[in-house]
């Protein structure tokens, strides 16, 4: 098959969808013929063929350097060049897919959802209904989604990295995030209440509770003011981004990883720390709570506060559990999320739809 990816992103490390569509991209090269159109216009680094996108856009034109093109794949939705460019393939029976990335499920769509509204009617309704399927990351997700649209799983993956946690404090433990500095969708005014609800037990623990993340956006002057709101400063630590080596590291020296978002898609953010080996605490909002349940590889509550306290509080005092979680957390990562195994599945589903 000649696929053709389609989006729009940059070399960010700490963008979620500017980090995994890459890999998308290169593991499935390695079984089928695969391209990349960025709308940026940015040169992807290890990506093997990129295509310049050219305005207006005719599909032909991409076929001369990538011919007989056999399927599209779309990431993300709102973007108003797709609507000039899937019209273009519909009118050349091209087929094409889109993968949301989690911006179909409803929560998402609560955020600005009048303007959202009048976009999809005026434009982005018709280009989900005329997609052959729309991919999805998890089966949250699919359910989630308010579109009555043929759909499949066509998860996101890691791979086990070289180093793995090894041992883990009985006390002062160390809990960690990192992640986006976005309040409602990662839910971190949820985790501060949270740890305001158990400041006590945590203090007397000794628990300290590390916050990493980009600004990208400029909601980190409200993750402070809640923090100074619940008086857990001395609990907790709000911190610049982190990638590489110092964030493998950071991993490694931590006990427990810690992420309430209301919702996701298929946050590679928790499947990282789990390849590592380290146990999670997460909400039921993260698409990964029946499988970290499954797999016995953390704690998983309520996409709310109070039970978000209890399974942290549950979390700290099980410290005699972390070795055991840790291989279980592993084990997770490489009999479901490996990047081989992802990208074969997701291929056959290319095929079955084509």
């Amino acid at each position: 098959m000649n696929i053709l990816h389609i989006g729009k992103i940059t070399n960010d490390l700490c963008s979620g969808v500017d980090v995994i569509v890459p890999q998308h991209i290169n593991f499935q090269n390695k079984y089928e013929n695969i391209a990349f159109l960025n709308l940026n216009n940015v040169k992807i680094n290890h990506i093997k063929k990129q295509i310049e996108y050219k305005s207006p856009f005719d599909i032909k034109n991409i076929e001369i350097n990538f011919p007989n093109i056999s399927l599209v794949v779309f990431h993300g939705i709102y973007n108003p060049k797709y609507i000039e460019i899937y019209k273009n393939l519909i009118k050349n029976k091209i087929p094409y897919i889109i993968v949301p990335h989690g911006s179909l499920a409803r929560n998402a769509l609560r955020k600005k959802w009048i303007k959202k509204s009048v976009a999809h009617i005026l434009l982005f309704n018709k280009f989900i209904k005329n997609a052959k399927a729309i991919q999805f990351l998890s089966k949250t997700e699919l359910k989630d989604s308010i579109f009555n649209k043929k759909g499949f799983i066509g998860t996101n993956g890691v791979p086990i990295p070289e180093m793995k946690k090894e041992g883990f404090r009985t006390s002062n433990i160390k809990i960690i995030y990192i992640g986006r500095a976005e309040v409602k969708i990662k839910g971190i005014d949820l985790m501060l209440k949270a740890i305001s609800i158990k400041k006590d037990f945590l203090t007397e623990k000794n628990v300290s509770v590390e916050l990493y993340g980009p600004n990208i956006t400029g909601e980190r002057s409200e993750i402070r003011r809640l923090i100074n709101k619940f008086d857990i400063s001395e609990l907790v630590t709000l911190n610049k981004e982190i990638t590489g080596d110092d964030k493998e590291s950071t991993f490694l020296d931590a006990d427990l990883f810690i992420q309430t978002s209301r919702t996701e898609g298929m946050p590679v953010g928790i499947l990282e720390p789990l390849s590592y080996g380290l146990p999670v605490v997460i909400t039921k909002g993260t698409n990964l709570g029946e499988i970290v349940k499954k797999y016995d590889a953390g704690w998983v509550s309520e996409t709310k506060a109070e039970d978000i306290a209890e399974k942290l509080e549950l979390a700290v005092n099980s410290y005699n559990e972390y070795v055991e979680k840790s291989i279980n957390a592993v084990s997770l990562i490489k009999n479901e999320f490996l990047w081989d195994n992802v990208s074969k599945k997701t291929l056959d589903n290319y095929k079955r739809i084509i």
